[in-house]
C-alpha cells in the first residue's frame, strides 16, 4: 500500500536539490535585509540630529561628511557615515540576491 509523503518531507528533499547559486542568492537577499534595517534606523536617527543646525550649513556639512575620512568626523557624524555605508552595502547585497533569483529562478 503506497502512502503519500508528508509535505514537510517533500519540501525538505526538494530543498536539498537546490543549486548552490540559488542558495547564494537567497543568502545575499537575507543579508541585505538584515544589514539594511538597522542601517536605515541609524541613518534616520542621526540625520535629524545633524539637521538641527542651520539649513545651509547642514547641507554643506552632509556633503562634507560624505567625502570625509572617518578619523576627521566626530560623534553623530560617524554614525551617519557608518549607516550610509551600511545601507549602501545592504542595497548592493539585496540587489545581487534579487538578480540571482531572477536569473536562476524556476520558470513554472
Amino acid at each position: 500500500m503506497a502512502g503519500r509523503q508528508p509535505d514537510w518531507l517533500t519540501s525538505a528533499r526538494a530543498a536539498r536539490g537546490t543549486a548552490p547559486i540559488r542558495l547564494f542568492g537567497r543568502l545575499c537577499g537575507r543579508a541585505g535585509l538584515l544589514l539594511g534595517a538597522p542601517s536605515l534606523l541609524v541613518l534616520l536617527g542621526s540625520a535629524p540630529l545633524l539637521a538641527a543646525g542651520s539649513i545651509p550649513a547642514t547641507a554643506a556639512r552632509f556633503l562634507e561628511i560624505a567625502g570625509a575620512a572617518p578619523p576627521t568626523l566626530s560623534g553623530v557624524e560617524i554614525a551617519l557615515y557608518a549607516a550610509a555605508l551600511g545601507l549602501l552595502a545592504a542595497c548592493w547585497l539585496l540587489g545581487l540576491g534579487l538578480l540571482i533569483d531572477g536569473i536562476f529562478g524556476e520558470s513554472g
